[in-house]
Formats: structure tokens, C-alpha cells, sequence
């Protein structure tokens, strides 16, 4: 099955999954207490269901289809 990546998925998964990085930092600096821990889990599950909605099961699923797109589109620019 093949899941295009248009510019709005992007930005939404890339935005998920920078508040999930951001979330990591502030649990890794405040060694997993108190808020910081709950904002992890809340971010990791923002982050699983954008990437769902998407039709994808992992980050890493993303990325890999992002880079598809971008070949796909260096490729018909330079056709064109």
C-alpha cells in the first residue's frame, strides 16, 4: 500500500513529533517526575494517533515514505 505524503501530513506528524522530543528532554531533565512524565505519555499517544491517522504504524514508517515523496518529487521536477 502506498500512503502519499502530501505537505500537511508533514507538518502534522512532524509536529507530533517534536512534542514528543520536547517531552523527552523535559523528562530526561527533571528525571521523569511529576508532569513531565504525563506529558510523554500524552505526546507519544498524540504522536500514534496522527501517525495512524495517517496510515502509518511508526515514526520511522513516516519517515521512510517521506523520503519516497521527496525522491518522487526531485524526480518529476527534473523531468519536467
Amino acid at each position: 500500500m502506498t500512503i502519499v505524503v502530501d505537505d500537511q501530513t508533514m507538518a502534522e506528524v512532524r509536529e507530533a513529533h517534536q512534542a514528543v522530543l520536547s517531552a523527552e528532554e523535559r523528562f530526561e531533565s527533571r528525571r521523569g517526575k511529576g508532569a513531565s512524565r504525563s506529558a510523554l505519555v500524552e505526546a507519544r499517544a498524540r504522536e500514534r494517533s496522527v501517525l495512524r491517522g495517517f496510515g502509518f504504524a511508526t515514526y520511522g514508517d513516516f519517515v521512510l515514505a517521506e523520503r519516497d515523496e521527496i525522491d518522487l518529487r526531485e524526480q518529476r521536477d527534473g523531468q519536467g
